[in-house]
């Protein structure tokens, strides 16, 4: 997560193909850092991933 600004900023100046938030803060010269998170916290991206997330909130994952 970026702060808005930031953001904004990074992604007004990329310049060429940016794969994510990250790459584009990366060329403003900053380096992103990784935080631990719960695996619980998914990104639904696929119809295969929306399941998991439905077993998740319904308790059938631990």
């Amino acid at each position: 997560m970026f702060r808005v600004g930031l953001l904004a900023q990074a992604l007004h100046a990329a310049t060429g193909e940016v794969t994510d938030e990250a790459s584009a803060v990366e060329r403003l010269g900053l380096q992103p850092r990784l935080v631990i998170g719960s695996r619980r916290n998914i990104k639904v991206t696929y119809a295969e991933d929306l399941a998991i997330a439905e077993a998740l909130l319904q308790g059938a994952v631990p």
